[in-house]
């Protein structure tokens, strides 16, 4: 059975969005070591894509989602870079440029929930590609000033 712990920390309150980065914590709390894809719509992607659910408190607004959209294939390849290998009790953590990826202009200033997306797909043993849900932790945070910015490059 697969187990995955994934938190996400980051600031209290930002000032302006371009400083909304926040850090995914991912641990594998089960027995066996884990393939996992490194999956657009999951946070072990570096790809700019829409991997967290965030949330205005108080309005229930979301974000305009800004990034990159992407065409991915599930399947069993022999390219190591489509992976992120998970030992038992090993963690990894990947850190995520919000201000990139979302627009906040919309959904305005207060504090918002950042959840981050938590099905993961992993290549089991046999070449079968198994879906399983991560235990999550949230992260509040408190926007306000500049809501939106803009970057001449997604991708360098």
């Amino acid at each position: 059975m697969h187990s995955l712990l994934l938190k996400t920390t980051g600031p209290d309150a930002v000032n302006t969005v371009g400083d909304l980065r926040v850090v995914t914590t991912l641990k594998n709390t089960g027995n066996n070591t884990l393939k996992l894809f490194k999956h657009p719509h999951t946070v072990l992607s570096r790809f700019p894509t829409d991997n967290f659910d965030i949330i205005h408190k108080s309005s229930g607004a979301l974000p305009y989602f800004k990034g990159v959209m992407v065409k991915y294939c599930l399947r069993a390849f022999d390219n190591e870079n489509v992976y992120t290998v998970l030992a038992a009790g090993q963690t990894i953590s990947v850190e995520h440029n919000l201000g990139q990826t979302y627009d906040f202009t919309n959904s305005g200033e207060g504090e918002y929930d950042i959840n981050p997306r938590k099905v993961f797909y992993a290549l089991n043993a046999d070449s079968s590609i198994s879906s399983f849900e991560a235990q999550t932790f949230s992260h509040s945070v408190k926007v306000s000033g500049v809501l939106a910015v803009s970057y001449p490059h997604l991708m360098a």
